[in-house]
């Protein structure tokens, strides 16, 4: 995890997990965001998160973030926020908006994404479980800024 971590995220701090806890009505998920200053303890962090008592989807933001921590501690993980990026990513649903299902397994979605790749002479991408979809990952060799990766 550290290798990939280090690979995809900024070399400097203000990372960002997420957690979802469902909400006892069944309506969604609450989400919680937790700051870590490096990469290392992004991942203790991490694992200490998806460990006893209860198993955790975590995730992480793929910008370092400043100035994100409000007056009542808690992290913000916003565009306003937002510092630098080190990788290009796009996510890829099993479902279009409507609900109509377009993938049934993450294996069909990589497929297409690979033959998409194929076409435009795209290298292939890093892919990342992202629950139910997949995250198509490109790490750059260096960080930019939030402007440009916003043109990128």
């Amino acid at each position: 995890m550290l290798q990939f971590l280090q690979a995809v995220l900024p070399s400097t701090g203000g990372y960002v997990l997420t957690i979802g806890t469902p909400k006892p009505d069944g309506t969604g998920q609450w989400f919680k965001n937790f700051h870590c200053d490096t990469i290392p303890e992004m991942v203790q962090t991490a694992l200490k998160l998806d460990g006893p008592p209860a198993k955790r989807t975590v995730f992480f933001a793929l910008a370092n973030f400043r100035n994100n921590i409000d007056e009542e501690d808690k992290v913000r993980r916003t565009q306003d926020h937002a510092f630098q990026f080190k990788t290009l990513a796009f996510d890829v649903d099993p479902k279009d908006r409507h609900e109509n299902v377009l993938y049934a397994t993450q294996q069909d979605m990589a497929r297409t994404v690979l033959a998409a790749c194929a076409t435009l002479g795209l290298p292939d991408p890093v892919f990342v479980s992202s629950g139910n979809g997949i995250h198509c990952c490109y790490p750059l060799i260096q960080e930019i800024s939030k402007e440009h990766w916003r043109r990128a």
